[in-house]
């Protein structure tokens, strides 16, 4: 069973353009595949307006959830010999990457929140392992940006639920990504909002800035829960 995806959507591709190949993991989101959640933090309104089963190429082909499922049953089952099948597939995509002259990039967390680096066997299988390949994902779990491996790069995700959070971790120097409804705002919360769609690879944005987003599919783009921000309240 393959874990990673090389190149799997549009806005990765979108890497090429500025020297990168870019390989995500996508699990089952939050709770979605009957066995464990695997986004802890996730509130009522990201849980509507997941980019997991309902959106997406996975709302057109059942298959897709499907795999997905199967491969959180494995992290489930055996959370280190996931991370070890990963490690192997992340050995060939560095090599995949090599031959198209590429630098790569990886995202441990397309549709899910976990923490491998906080774990010291996983971290020494992954980030610590492949000291040239950049680590980055979207997070709705607050952290230390002081404390994490140096090729791993978090943007911290708005809720609906976590404006304090979302304050704190700019004090931080941390980005924020939001999604906002209608035209893209110049600023939010004082800081100024950068096209978070232009491309994927968060890592080269600049700090302190709000990451803007557009709805991605149906649900999201139907919000009424507040995770889809109204321009008019920036």
């Amino acid at each position: 069973m393959k874990l990673l995806s090389i190149q799997a959507d549009p806005k990765t591709v979108k890497g090429e353009a500025h020297g990168f190949i870019t390989a995500v993991v996508y699990l089952a989101a939050h709770d979605t595949s009957g066995i464990v959640n695997v986004c802890p933090s996730a509130s009522a309104g990201c849980r509507a307006v997941c980019l997991g089963p309902h959106s997406g190429r996975a709302a057109i082909d059942p298959k897709i959830h499907a795999a997905r499922v199967r491969r959180t049953a494995m992290f489930a089952r055996d959370r280190l010999a996931f991370v070890r099948t990963l490690h192997e597939e992340v050995a060939r995509f560095v090599r995949k990457a090599e031959r198209a002259g590429l630098k790569p990039a990886v995202r441990l967390n397309g549709t899910s929140d976990i923490r491998y680096h906080a774990r010291r066997a996983e971290r020494a299988l992954l980030h610590e392992h492949f000291t040239d390949v950049q680590f980055y994902d979207y997070t709705a779990v607050t952290f230390d940006p002081d404390k994490l491996p140096r090729n791993m790069y978090y943007t911290f995700s708005r809720k609906e639920d976590n404006a304090r959070k979302c304050i704190m971790m700019l004090q931080r120097g941390v980005n924020v990504a939001a999604v906002f409804k209608g035209t893209m705002p110049d600023t939010y919360w004082d800081h100024t909002v950068i096209d978070g769609d232009a491309h994927d690879l968060r890592f080269l944005d600049v700090s302190t800035r709000i990451v803007g987003l557009t709805p991605k599919g149906k649900r999201a783009r139907n919000d009424s829960s507040n995770f889809v921000t109204e321009v008019a309240a920036c």
